[in-house]
């Protein structure tokens, strides 16, 4: 038989000593708290003969709670169901002064409304249950307990408003919705509350607006403004004192607006302004005098277009646009403005080009209005607005040719199609008169001569003073031949031409004809012909260089209608 070592010996003793005086600590534990249960038990039966329910509730708890052992249970969950209404009172009381102590003010408001429900009904309780509940609350002093909580909370969220005020940081304001929600009791009545409150509040809100109002943007006082009436409509909380501020406040930026011109900014702060409508259910000075203006800022934009001063009122609806969707206003104006100068097409559609002439005209050949040009490189353009859209053509000029000027004529044609004129520099002649006949997808020269002028005498008969090569020195006929107006005869002036009328017809200009002695104008207007020299237009508007900002790739638009330029002003409402 092998023995244990003495070292192995004294260590198995002494773990049997650590295990023995561990069961003899739990066994001492265990006798300890089934004393401690019996003890509650035996006095919490005193306190049940006594009628001290309170006491009893306490120690029947105490009982309950200790699971140590199994003793009179039955009795102590009978003894806890009778004593109910005690221990809810207990228990509200216990959650009301955590809340005191954690500032905890929703933990508060259910204590709170705990206690009125209890209060609520105790009046169907008989009469033992009755005398229990009074004696808890007696006890537990809620009445007293309550109302301190409730005024240290109050204390509490006034000193919150003087601490944003001195900081001036409106941030952080979950505290208002606590104040509002304290029960009228502990104001002294509903009244009183009232009174207190809005002391209080108006002080508060009105340093904060006036600090808003005086150091941030209008956009952004408006929103924290309305945030805030949210919260006050939410809670039925009247601030008419704020909403007199507000309504004061953005009148005067609004004026202020007017006063320097700023249209855009009227209607940026007037759109903001009526988003706090739905808090002036009566309306208000301001949003009256927003209406009107709008409407009269509307009308004067419509009235600059009947007018035919598209660019002002095209700028004015623009800056009207953050207030109301002017787009519909802003394209009509742009289509009547492009029928008026049908140029501003013609210079979208080829944005590169700089156009040193043009003409224009309206309601002829099928077009809405038309637009003829020649561009610095020498190039001839002709636009014209149909009611499918807006139809180009281009092509070269010729070479050699450095226009004077352009101009449109619808009884040169034998087809009746458009014909544009140019005249330009001659060396042998007043003017190089060229004609170029336009079709759908490019021009046809009908002719080209130097003379002193011409004239139609009737449709497909030219008349040209002067030409020259044939017919030089007089008046001579010019007529379509292969598609082209060529020299077809002289144009006899006296009672030796056997188709003139009796008498003749009167004598031809000598002014710039050759060997002449006579002077006078340089043309002759028959009685019956179209005269072309000086060059009618048939929009009414003499043909002269083109503006160059027209042909300006960073001011593709021309940059003047018939109105001038455009204005940005305010309006009397």
């Amino acid at each position: 038989m092998v023995l244990p070592s003495p070292r192995k010996t004294i260590m198995i003793r002494n773990v049997l000593i650590v295990a023995f005086l561990f069961a003899l600590a739990a066994a001492g534990y265990k006798l300890y708290n089934t004393s401690m249960k019996i003890s509650a038990y035996t006095q919490a039966e005193k306190y049940m003969k006594q009628n001290n329910m309170v006491l009893a509730e306490q120690y029947f708890t105490k009982a309950e709670e200790n699971r140590t052992i199994d003793y009179k249970e039955d009795r102590i969950q009978q003894a806890l169901s009778a004593l109910d209404p005690v221990r809810r009172i207990r228990l509200l009381k216990e959650q009301a002064m955590l809340a005191r102590e954690t500032g905890d003010f929703p933990l508060l408001l259910q204590a709170y409304a705990g206690y009125q429900e209890q209060k609520q009904k105790s009046g169907t309780l008989d009469k033992k249950n009755k005398e229990m509940f009074n004696q808890a609350i007696k006890y537990y002093t809620m009445e007293n307990s309550l109302a301190k909580s409730f005024a240290e909370a109050k204390a509490r969220f006034v000193g919150q408003m003087k601490e944003n005020i001195k900081s001036k940081n409106y941030d952080k304001e979950d505290f208002l919705l606590s104040y509002f929600k304290i029960p009228s009791q502990y104001f002294g009545g509903e009244k009183k509350k009232t009174q207190e409150m809005q002391a209080q509040l108006k002080k508060y809100e009105l340093t904060k607006f006036s600090y808003l109002s005086s150091s941030r943007k209008f956009a952004e006082t408006m929103n924290k403004t309305e945030l805030t009436l949210k919260i006050y409509k939410e809670n039925s909380i009247a601030v008419p004192w704020l909403l007199t501020a507000v309504n004061r406040f953005g009148r005067s930026v609004l004026e202020k607006d007017l006063r320097q011109n700023n249209i855009a900014d009227f209607a940026e702060h007037a759109k903001k302004y009526e988003e706090l409508k739905e808090y002036y259910p009566s309306g208000s000075g301001t949003l009256g005098y927003i209406k009107r203006t709008i409407k009269s800022l509307l009308a004067k934009a419509k009235r600059f277009a009947t007018q035919n001063s598209f660019s002002k009122a095209i700028d004015l609806y623009e800056k009207l646009k953050p207030y109301q969707d002017t787009s519909g206003e802003i394209a009509l104006a742009q289509q009547k403005w492009d029928e008026q100068q049908p140029v501003r097409l013609l210079q979208r559609e080829f944005p590169d080009k700089r156009f040193t002439f043009t003409t224009d005209g309206k309601n002829r050949w099928g077009a809405k209005s038309f637009v003829a040009a020649i561009s610095d490189d020498s190039k001839l353009y002709y636009g014209s607005l149909l009611s499918d859209g807006f139809k180009t053509v281009e092509g070269a000029l010729g070479e050699g040719i450095v226009p004077k000027t352009l101009y449109t004529q619808e009884k040169i044609s034998p087809e009746g199609l458009p014909v544009i004129v140019v005249e330009a520099q001659s060396d042998n002649r007043a003017s190089l008169f060229a004609g170029f006949e336009v079709h759908e997808s490019d021009f046809k020269q009908i002719f080209a001569f130097e003379a002193d002028s011409f004239y139609m005498e009737s449709p497909g008969v030219m008349v040209v003073n002067n030409p020259a090569g044939e017919g030089a020195g007089q008046l001579a006929y010019y007529e379509p031949l292969d598609g082209e107006y060529k020299f077809s005869g002289p144009k006899y002036t006296g009672s030796s031409d056997p188709s003139s009328p009796a008498g003749g017809y009167p004598t031809a200009p000598a002014a710039g004809i050759p060997g002449s002695e006579q002077g006078g104008n340089n043309g002759l207007q028959d009685p019956n012909s179209v005269q072309m020299n000086p060059p009618p237009s048939d929009s009414g508007n003499s043909s002269v260089p083109s503006d160059p900002n027209l042909s300006d790739p960073n001011n593709p638009l021309p940059p003047v209608d018939n109105g001038g330029d455009s204005v940005t002003g305010g309006v009397n409402p």
